[in-house]
């Protein structure tokens, strides 16, 4: 254990003098932990040279996945030495395009409703794993099967092309489906298999596989937005998370009759962790606020 803990220190840093500083040992202690874990695992975590460390692949990895594991260690035991905080704290987690365009503009209300709750917001794309990570409530969107945790139905989808109103200034309207193959099209690079493309779009319009002219690729739909506002080209909008901005007029749904994927969004929690009173409180305000909500259009 010890080895492992030296060793992440040193991998996070990236040097063994900074890494026995923090965890007040000498550098030669630090790097002799380093070579008995190299010696177990019988490969090179490091990189040696006369002036530097650096971390092989290997040791990249595992560096990884000790900070976080040990970051939640040190997570369970600061809720177990204040348990009186611990028991008022929820950790909500949810893609950062959810987290930013849905929950933020609701915290107000959300603070107003439940004013002795500590809330802490993970956005995160993809996914935490909620088995390596202490959270107690995940917005997912998908079919409601994951293993080893209980999905309760949150809402439905509704997705429409979404565009501004300075990118058709200069473009023009999209009168037909086959048409916004000639507009640039704003792709989101998911790594959630449910998550609608383009190509999925057109094929929902009964339109077969083409060659798109123009596209801009983005590995965050926080990013997509961003490129619709700024009136880049034309994203796929999903209602949840676009529709304050359709209703402030900030984006404008180019059909009237939105896709409605088979696929929701649910709230998901741990079924190796019996819920705290808060974050049962923390989940029936949220069903309320989806209840609250109309599908389409939006308000």
């Amino acid at each position: 254990m010890g080895s492992l803990v030296a060793f992440e220190a040193a991998a996070r840093l990236g040097s063994f003098a900074a890494a026995a500083s923090e965890l007040g040992v000498s550098q030669a202690a630090i790097s002799q932990q380093v070579r008995a874990l190299e010696s177990y695992l019988q490969c090179a975590l490091f990189e040696r040279s006369r002036q530097r460390v650096q971390a092989t692949a290997t040791g990249l990895e595992l560096g990884r996945q000790l900070t976080r594991r040990l970051g939640s260690i040190a997570d369970t035991l600061e809720r177990l030495r204040r348990p009186s905080a611990a028991a008022s704290t929820v950790v909500l987690s949810a893609s950062s395009a959810f987290c930013h365009y849905w929950l933020a503009p609701r915290l107000r209300r959300l603070r107003q409703a439940l004013p002795g709750i500590s809330l802490r917001l993970v956005a995160r794309d993809p996914y935490v794993d909620l088995e390596s990570e202490e959270v107690d409530i995940a917005i997912r969107y998908g079919g409601g099967h994951w293993r080893r945790l209980t999905a309760m139905p949150f809402f439905e989808e509704a997705v429409v092309p979404v565009c501004s109103r300075t990118y058709l200034a200069g473009t023009g309207l999209p009168r037909r489906p086959a048409d916004y193959r000639r507009h640039t099209l704003l792709h989101y690079d998911s790594l959630n298999a449910n998550w609608l493309s383009w190509n999925d779009w057109f094929a929902a319009a009964g339109l077969p596989p083409a060659r798109i002219e123009t596209t801009l690729s983005f590995s965050s739909y926080q990013d997509v937005l961003e490129a619709a506002l700024a009136g880049a080209g034309i994203a796929i909008g999903w209602r949840r998370i676009v529709g304050r901005l359709l209703a402030d007029g900030k984006l404008i749904a180019l059909s009237d009759q939105p896709l409605r994927p088979r696929d929701r969004y649910w709230l998901v929690t741990p079924r190796w962790r019996e819920a705290s009173r808060a974050a049962q409180k923390l989940r029936e305000w949220l069903r309320a606020e989806a209840v609250a909500e109309p599908l389409w259009p939006p308000t």
